[in-house]
């Protein structure tokens, strides 16, 4: 028997209401200062990501010192099925992760279920004409697993430092081992999930490869938080700050001016690290970087940063047309073109060349 279909929703966008801006401040990204959150919201948007959905996070790292701080986003497992799931190419396995296990591997402390490795497969078209077929990604134990050296939670204290925190008047602690204390080599005890469900963990992380393989264009710059345990430790002392309301736009121009002005973030390494790149120098940047590589590799890099290269439109034209010109003379192909838009005041379209490679835009009927 078919069911009535209830009638269509309107559809609310998180970063359009005030209010739950103001709760995902207060909570999802409680560490963020103004200016990170500003950088926070702009790519969940982009992505099409909701932080209340556990989709996007934003970590920040040293954030009581000025100088090293850094804002880190990763997106969660749900938040990169999502993405491949919105071009109607994508359906999730039909099989249990394939972890295969080691006894000579077993360790209380750093391997507890002594795995070795872990398989993960998805499944993928090219096209909605094509049959789907399996792609699978096998990452390893220790390659992925957070390891520190630790003591026990009682073989530390607090010293005082002698500094005060500079905005409180505080003084300023730091911790070290106690005399007599050892500290062993173990799974982080800031990341218990891997400590209670390692086998879970080691599978988002072959997932999240497994689907970068079948969505390269639109996955390779994104990173899961379970990939970023290994090389990084969360603080998990949280600072409340004051809720957010809704910015206007001209705020937020002046926040990011705060932090460096308009900048680009692009990918120049072969992992797909993301670079800012101000936005006076993003030229000369991907003009330096694509004169070192071969025609087949500047098509490469070009199809990776498309979106990139679509934000340079966007906010300078004519240099984004130059630099257009030379990526296509260097690779002898069309690179991928801004968004179309509108030329000028007179209304003349935006010439759109074929660029031969499909994007997210496109193929979920997402306008951004």
């Amino acid at each position: 028997m078919n069911l009535a279909l209830r009638p269509a929703l309107p559809v609310q966008i998180w970063h359009q209401d005030a209010k739950k801006m103001s709760l995902v401040k207060r909570t999802v990204a409680k560490d963020c200062n103004n200016d990170e959150f500003d950088v926070f919201v702009a790519v969940a948007a982009d992505l099409n990501l909701n932080p209340l959905r556990k989709q996007i996070y934003a970590f920040v790292f040293n954030k009581n010192d000025a100088e090293k701080r850094n804002m880190t986003l990763v997106v969660g497992i749900d938040g990169a099925r999502s993405i491949a799931a919105r071009t109607g190419n994508y359906r999730p396995d039909d099989q249990e992760p394939n972890w295969i296990f080691k006894d000579e591997l077993k360790d209380p402390l750093t391997n507890p279920h002594g795995i070795e490795k872990c398989t993960v497969g998805i499944y993928h078209r090219p096209t909605r004409n094509d049959p789907f077929e399996r792609i699978v990604h096998t990452v390893y134990w220790e390659e992925f697993a957070p390891l520190a050296t630790r003591g026990d939670a009682d073989a530390y204290e607090w010293v005082d430092t002698g500094d005060v925190w500079a905005d409180s008047g505080k003084p300023k602690k730091t911790k070290r081992l106690r005399e007599g204390k050892t500290a062993t080599l173990r799974l982080d005890p800031d990341k218990q999930q891997w400590i209670r469900a390692g086998r879970n963990q080691i599978a988002k992380c072959a997932e999240m490869g497994a689907l970068r393989k079948g969505w390269p264009e639109d996955l390779s710059r994104i990173v899961v938080e379970e990939e970023t345990h290994r090389a990084q430790v969360i603080d998990a002392e949280y600072v409340d700050l004051t809720p957010a309301e809704l910015a206007a736009k001209g705020e937020q121009d002046a926040r990011m001016e705060k932090i460096g002005g308009p900048a680009i973030f692009a990918a120049f390494d072969a992992a797909g690290t993301l670079e800012r790149v101000e936005l006076g120098k993003f030229f000369d940047r991907v003009d330096a970087h694509t004169g070192k590589l071969a025609p087949s590799e500047i098509t490469t890099w070009a199809t990776r940063n498309r979106v990139a290269l679509r934000e340079f439109w966007g906010r300078a034209k004519n240099d984004a047309l130059e630099l257009k010109k030379i990526l296509e003379q260097r690779s002898g192909a069309v690179t991928p073109t801004p968004h179309p838009g509108r030329d000028d005041a007179q209304g003349k379209a935006a010439p759109e060349p074929d660029t031969g490679a499909a994007s997210l835009d496109r193929r979920s009927g997402v306008a951004r």
